[in-house]
């Protein structure tokens, strides 16, 4: 008895929508729709589209997995946009092309959507004077820890700052002191001083973990992170959602500073960073290809004859 073999045919997956956009004139399509945080499809943010076109945007409070909210402005972008004709169709140039009509005003990147025919500007001088006065307003309350801060070497406000902030401070003023070694929970301490307020832990605990315990008292430069009344943070894991390491568990809180081994440096961007060990007691870095370097504070050996080792 013969059997007929059977084939079966499985549906086909659906056409991904995509649209033509243009970074810094680079033309990229880029899907429509993309998920979001909770994996529901929203539509293309910029952000996403230069990501796609490999063009780096700074950017602080926003993550792939966490909800939107446009709070640091880092990420303000300049684009324009078809231009409409009176019949309300997009006007093209004798070479084919849509005739673009810049946006007068920014964009941050993080919660403007897409859509077709846009050009996203990223380098122009406008950004660039636009990102120098982001960092400029971050940086005015910020304290000078970096040479004892547990995150130095590897801060996104550090590299940001070099990157895109002007060279010199115009603050004269002094600054506003906020609270040192915040009590957050068993397992969590803040330092408020540190704090961008880019509200990631806020959404985290909100959202992700399901547990409402954290947000923002007081206003204006005197903002800082706090719990609600009669709750603690029992999670000790927010600390690597942040770019600064101004929320550290208590066990890591100051190891720079006294000097202890952390490990290969816990690498939170192993794939940016080179391997770095810290040794006690010597406290000297080793870089692969390098000769060892003194960290911070270290104090060389002396000789009798006064030669320093």
């Amino acid at each position: 008895m013969s059997t007929a073999a059977t084939t079966e045919t499985k549906p086909a997956a659906p056409a991904i929508d995509k649209i033509k956009v243009k970074v810094d004139g680079r033309e990229i399509e880029v899907p429509r729709m993309t998920a979001d945080w909770s994996g529901k499809l929203t539509p293309t943010t910029m952000i996403q589209a230069c990501e796609l076109a490999k063009t780096d945007v700074p950017h602080y409070c926003w993550h792939p997995k966490l909800p939107v909210v446009g709070n640091c402005r880092m990420c303000l972008v300049e684009f324009g946009t078809p231009a409409l004709g009176p019949d309300r169709k997009p006007i093209v140039n004798p070479d084919g092309s849509f005739k673009i009509a810049k946006s007068p005003r920014p964009a941050i990147s993080c919660a403007t959507p897409i859509s077709p025919g846009m050009e996203i500007y990223t380098k122009t001088p406008a950004v660039k004077q636009m990102r120098e006065g982001v960092l400029e307003s971050l940086l005015i309350n910020h304290p000078l820890d970096c040479p004892i801060c547990d995150q130095a070497g590897e801060c996104k406000l550090q590299e940001y700052s070099v990157d895109y902030g002007q060279a010199e401070s115009r603050f004269v003023e002094a600054k506003v002191h906020k609270p040192k070694a915040v009590d957050l929970g068993p397992r969590i301490m803040l330092d408020a001083e540190r704090c961008i307020l880019c509200t990631r832990c806020i959404r985290f605990t909100r959202d992700i973990a399901g547990d409402d315990a954290l947000g923002i008292i007081n206003r204006g430069s005197y903002n800082t992170i706090a719990t609600f009344p009669a709750r603690v943070v029992p999670q000790g894991n927010q600390e690597r959602l942040h770019e600064l390491r101004h929320r550290l568990q208590r066990p890591h809180r100051l190891a720079r500073r006294q000097g202890l081994p952390l490990h290969a440096a816990r690498q939170r961007r192993s794939q940016r960073l080179v391997d770095v060990r810290l040794r006690s007691p010597e406290l000297q870095v080793d870089r692969p290809g390098r000769p060892p370097e003194r960290r911070f504070g270290a104090r060389p050996e002396v000789h009798l004859d006064g030669r320093a080792q």
